[in-house]
């Protein structure tokens, strides 16, 4: 009857589905499942990018940091210690130099990966486009204290090293103001630029948006150092000359230094910030890939 249609259409609209009572604790169950799930993947893809990582840095910041102590050739360097990793390559992926710099990469790649996460989680344009905000306030201090432990382990000399814990350099605030400058701005080259440039490329160069924010990545990072480097170098030079020399031959060591320094570190962060961003962006997605 005409009646009873009205009522039921009329009961239809006032009335919420019976499985809407549940449906919010179900999905907000459901949604912390997958967002711990997706924190796990983020982890995972970290450690395993972070040890790709590692190696690169650990020998070319050593060079870098015997080169300011010793003034030792930073090439001779780069090949002999090479050559002893490969010789030890245990000793060497258990050596404390190692697992510094494996600590600093899996925090650092591990909140780059929760932030854009968290971003996605909640939808957030905001989260996601200040990102860098969390991974500099994380690597900053990590990356100084990766450089200051680097630097009293490899600048102390063969036969003073079992000293090296009892005689420790005083650090002053010039040398880590230095190393702030530095790492602040590596930060901004390695994950915020790239992604604003993406956008920059012409199609005709890459046509699709992975393909260009592959060419930013290996590309702005690099070309970040030449602004990092030299504040890096008056960083070790007041580590290892904390008082005592001028202005003047400060700036000459930097720039005796400037050219083979600003060319390792080049070489230094494509791994890292380049292809180390690269792959630690591919396990991630890969891993989402998967679980969805």
């Amino acid at each position: 009857m005409l009646w009873e249609d009205n009522f039921a259409t009329w009961w239809e609209c006032v009335m919420p589905p019976a499985s809407s009572k549940s449906e919010p604790s179900n999905s907000g169950s459901y949604g912390a499942v997958i967002l711990g799930r997706d924190l796990v993947g983020d982890t995972v893809a970290a450690m395993v990018a972070s040890a790709f990582v590692a190696p690169s840095v650990v020998l070319l910041d050593r060079a870098l940091v015997e080169k300011s102590s010793f003034n030792q050739p930073i090439i001779e360097g780069l090949r002999r210690h090479s050559q002893n990793c490969l010789k030890k390559p245990v000793s060497f992926i258990f050596s404390r130099p190692f697992g510094i710099v494996w600590v600093l990469y899996v925090v650092t790649f591990g909140t780059a990966n929760a932030t854009e996460t968290v971003a996605s989680r909640f939808k957030s344009t905001t989260i996601s486009s200040l990102s860098f905000i969390p991974i500099s306030l994380v690597n900053v201090p990590l990356g100084i204290w990766k450089d200051l432990k680097l630097a009293q382990i490899y600048s102390a000399q063969p036969t003073e090293r079992a000293k090296v814990r009892q005689v420790v350099k005083r650090v002053s605030r010039a040398s880590m103001t230095a190393f702030l400058i530095r790492d602040s701005a590596t930060m901004f080259g390695s994950f915020t630029l790239p992604t604003l440039l993406a956008s920059a490329v012409p199609d005709s160069v890459f046509a699709s948006p992975h393909g260009k924010i592959m060419a930013t990545q290996t590309t702005v990072p690099i070309l970040s150092q030449i602004v990092s480097t030299p504040v890096h170098l008056l960083g070790l030079d007041y580590y290892n000359r904390n008082s005592g020399a001028t202005v003047v031959e400060r700036l000459s060591r930097i720039r005796a230094d400037i050219m083979p320094a600003t060319v390792v570190r080049c070489v230094r962060v494509l791994p890292t910030f380049g292809f180390g961003c690269l792959l630690n962006r591919e396990l991630r997605e890969g891993y989402l890939g998967l679980c969805n």
